[in-house]
């Protein structure tokens, strides 16, 4: 096929006059590297099923190679640059479909996915007693948070979710994510060290 044999400067080329046949070929190779991807990720899935989520990939990540054609500098081969947006596009899509489309509740008591921390711990009343306290402190103190702290952190620390689903549920990009991230544990930090506890007191506390 001569989409096999495109040079790179054939493809930017074409791709720039937004040659038909070019990008018809650009977005079957998309779709072939979709299918590849989404067999490894969803062996439960049947052909058609694949095929359907891979040709609605393609068709995306075709459109945001062409908006991003001047970002490509050369370093490797065309398609495989071209490849990472519709895997890029694949893995946030899966994320989506295993996370479902969420919304991080900032309203809901910390403590209650803190408490899962004491399920099953065979400790004595007065260690279980101290644990307890704690995690209300840790709770009361991301409650305190700024609101769109509060929510990167239950989404992200508490209950476990990836940062690109939290990042898109509370409107931020990766690097200001992790920004947020990090203000908020500096607060938190402080929150402990006004409660006189440090991180060696709740690792001991909690050390079975």
């Amino acid at each position: 096929m001569k989409s096999q044999t495109r040079s790179n400067a054939e493809w930017i080329h074409d791709l720039g006059f937004r040659n038909d046949e070019t990008i018809e070929a650009l977005r079957h190779l998309l779709m072939s590297a979709a299918i590849v991807y989404l067999h490894k990720k969803l062996p439960e899935w049947n052909a058609s099923e694949i095929r359907c989520l891979a040709e609605d990939l393609a068709q995306d990540s075709t459109m945001q190679v062409l908006d991003n054609l001047s970002g490509f500098r050369g370093a490797s081969k065309f398609t495989t640059w071209a490849y990472s947006f519709v895997i890029n596009l694949a893995a946030h899509d899966l994320t989506l479909k295993r996370h479902g489309n969420i919304r991080i509740d900032d309203k809901k008591d910390p403590m209650r996915y803190l408490a899962s921390l004491l399920r099953g711990q065979s400790t004595d009343a007065e260690n279980l007693a101290e644990r307890r306290n704690i995690l209300e402190i840790i709770s009361g103190i991301i409650e305190k948070l700024p609101e769109q702290q509060r929510k990167v952190v239950i989404g992200i620390c508490l209950k476990q979710l990836p940062a690109s689903v939290v990042a898109e549920s509370v409107g931020l990009n990766t690097n200001a994510l992790y920004k947020c991230l990090h203000d908020a544990r500096v607060k938190i930090l402080a929150g402990l060290k006004s409660k006189y506890l440090t991180l060696g007191d709740i690792y001991a506390t909690f050390e079975e």
